[in-house]
């Protein structure tokens, strides 16, 4: 099975086309590398609080979830991606806020989303739920340089270089047509706006930066490699530098 597993994330290395410019992301290749050893170790067996170590992990009910993994299907399971967001701060109020999707493996990440918006007065939560970038330490530091690369490229003139993912190389073996439409649209959507998000931070009245992590997901996979559905996963940073990961729900594709 695990011979089966490394074939298959083989075939998902390649997230960038073939004339990409170097992803400022490159530093959440190391998490993502965690994140599929992690998910194969889960799946051959392998309790939650094991499979991820050192990370901390858990799973709400690990029975359920593995009776649910059983009935769509899925032994393999590779990481699609996890959100990514940046919170700017005058003070202690938020002033901006951008939200990305990366998409990563072990050979690369990129981007699958990317939103700004000016922060209202119904975002102080953003606050509350983020953590300093430099909180970003030990086990969670590939976020705090990825954040780091990403913002010099999106106020420089790296931000038109940015890489987005291939949807086709993301999306092999995956036939649901409702998620092959949402990623692309997501892809076009994220580079009409690179733009607007380089002209709104050149203009930037902030004195702080804060990341926030949020769910991750893995596409899930049978045993002859078709996509089979998502598991969605709790993603955040712990304490003292911890990442922590909880295994939520099976979303399985409609049949």
């Amino acid at each position: 099975m695990r011979a089966a597993v490394l074939a298959l994330l083989v075939a998902a290395a390649p997230l960038l086309a073939e004339d990409a410019a170097p992803s400022p992301l490159a530093p959440l290749t190391k998490i993502a590398g965690q994140l599929d050893k992690g998910i194969v170790d889960f799946l051959g067996g392998t309790a939650a609080k094991d499979a991820f170590s050192p990370w901390m992990a858990e799973a709400k009910d690990e029975a359920q979830l593995r009776a649910a993994l059983k009935d769509a299907g899925i032994t393999q399971a590779t990481c699609m991606g996890f959100e990514l967001e940046l919170v700017f701060t005058k003070g202690d109020k938020p002033v901006y806020y951008l939200r990305t999707f990366v998409c990563a493996n072990a050979a690369n990440a990129t981007l699958m989303a990317i939103k700004g918006k000016v922060a209202s007065d119904g975002d102080d939560y953003l606050v509350k739920t983020s953590t300093p970038r430099e909180g970003y330490v030990d086990e969670l530091a590939p976020f705090g340089e990825a954040t780091d690369a990403l913002l010099a490229a999106l106020k420089g003139d790296g931000w038109k270089d940015l890489p987005f993912v291939d949807p086709d190389a993301l999306l092999k073996g995956i036939t649901f047509d409702e998620v092959k439409k949402e990623i692309a649209g997501s892809v076009q959507e994220g580079k009409a706006g690179l733009q607007a998000v380089h002209d709104a931070l050149g203009k930037l009245d902030s004195d702080g930066v804060r990341v926030r992590l949020d769910d991750m997901s893995f596409f899930g996979y049978g045993a002859d490699g078709k996509g089979l559905g998502v598991l969605r996963c709790g993603f955040r940073p712990g304490d003292k530098g911890k990442v922590l990961i909880s295994l939520d729900k099976v979303k399985p594709f409609p049949k």
